[in-house]
């Protein structure tokens, strides 16, 4: 059952709600044949992290320095940071975004009038939704022990920069079904865990195979650069958000490493990488730990972005930025 969730999960959270998005925010967007080009504003992840311990959970502070735990249980607190950019970096949004919690699919919603969210953890809501106030939620209860509910879904909301639209006509035009082609949206469905604490909780045999390890995001410390061209050859290792000279025609060769004590029991890491420019050559996504690509002719800058999920709940993301100068220019 559990087990059958997180594998709904790892669809939307991973790959379906990137897709979904992808309608959503690329409506506004002529289609493209490169999946990895960044032509506006789009959202490459959805980052979690559980920022309060509720009564259930093991202390935060007993995890991993440096991760970022990214599922849990009734009662925690969970700040969601969608990951949204466009040419020229990271997306400022004129006007905050909202945030819907869910107990199912946020479907059928007549009116923009939510309830705030409670921030009592013990109070079923096993119907209906309420809108946070900010990027955190409170993870809603379980509900009777007999009921299935190990699942939870959060739709996030904004206006695309420049659309003349805010978040609220874009909570608005989604219920009402209108044109949201102006708007930013993110659907995803959640799971709790870790799976033998859910079991636990709610009073069922807990499987000898469940996971009992808290879901944490693998931290993309470095990028490992190998550039080749009319300069000749170098190697670099840089942190992400760095500025990166090249020369025009400069072959580059990305790499990035998940230290072995960053994977965990069930982890599957899936990699996609994303360019502002299309410095990635063919139309499919790019997958894996290694990627090359091609400097332009002309001078410019552009940015590379790389984002690393596991089929949990986990997505970290980093942003490497590349300047070409004029020839002779460096």
């Amino acid at each position: 059952m559990v087990l059958r969730a997180r594998r709904r999960a790892w669809g939307l959270a991973i790959a379906g709600v990137l897709a979904g998005v992808g309608v959503a925010a690329g409506a506004c967007l002529p289609e493209l044949d490169e999946a990895w080009l960044i032509a506006g504003p789009t959202i490459l992840a959805i980052e979690l992290e559980i920022v309060e311990n509720g009564p259930y959970s093991t202390p935060l502070a007993d995890d991993p320095p440096g991760t970022r735990r990214t599922e849990g249980l009734p009662g925690d607190r969970l700040r969601i940071t969608p990951v949204v950019v466009e040419r020229g970096g990271v997306v400022d949004f004129d006007d905050p975004p909202i945030l819907l919690r869910c107990a199912s699919w946020c479907v059928g919603l007549e009116s923009a009038e939510l309830p705030p969210c409670s921030d009592e953890p013990l109070v079923p809501q096993l119907v209906g939704a309420c809108r946070a106030a900010g990027d955190e939620l409170l993870l809603p209860p379980f509900g009777p022990a007999a009921v299935a509910m190990t699942t939870w879904t959060a739709r996030w909301i904004a206006a695309r920069p420049g659309s003349g639209l805010d978040a609220e006509a874009c909570l608005a035009r989604t219920i009402a079904e209108e044109d949201a082609s102006g708007c930013l949206l993110a659907e995803l469905e959640l799971p709790y865990g870790p799976e033998r604490d859910v079991f636990a909780v709610k009073g069922w045999p807990v499987p000898d195979e469940s996971l009992s390890v808290p879901n944490h995001a693998a931290p993309i410390d470095r990028v490992e650069l190998e550039i080749d061209g009319d300069a000749g050859h170098r190697a670099l290792s840089v942190a992400p958000g760095e500025r990166v000279a090249l020369d025009p025609g400069d072959e580059v060769a990305l790499r990035i490493e998940i230290p072995p004590e960053a994977m965990e029991e069930g982890d599957d890491r899936s990699v996609r990488w994303y360019a502002s420019a299309r410095v990635f050559s063919g139309g499919a996504e790019l997958r894996g730990l290694e990627q090359r690509l091609a400097a332009p002719a002309e001078a410019g800058s552009f940015e590379v972005h790389v984002v690393v999920a596991d089929r949990r709940t986990s997505m970290s993301w980093a942003m490497l930025r590349f300047d070409v100068d004029p020839p002779g220019g460096r």
